[in-house]
């Protein structure tokens, strides 16, 4: 069975590539439309946006967790 850190961690996981793809699928393509974006900025945003996501949905989830005694088991 898997331990609370190590579900906590896959969720996020999960929960991340799914909000990252959907940003990518959805958001692309208005991205690729702005001028004045450098390459590397656009990386680096993206960087920085899923340690966010990640770090915001493995939170999330520790609280969601910490709160039901069914999901903590």
């Amino acid at each position: 069975m898997l331990q609370l850190n190590d579900r906590l961690s896959w969720l996020a996981t999960v929960a991340t590539v799914i909000v990252m793809f959907a940003a990518i699928r959805w958001l692309a393509p208005a991205l690729e439309q702005a001028t004045g974006i450098h390459p590397l900025m656009t990386a680096t945003l993206g960087i920085l946006g899923s340690a966010v996501i990640y770090r915001t949905l493995a939170d999330a989830l520790k609280w969601i967790f910490s709160r039901s005694l069914r999901l903590s088991a």
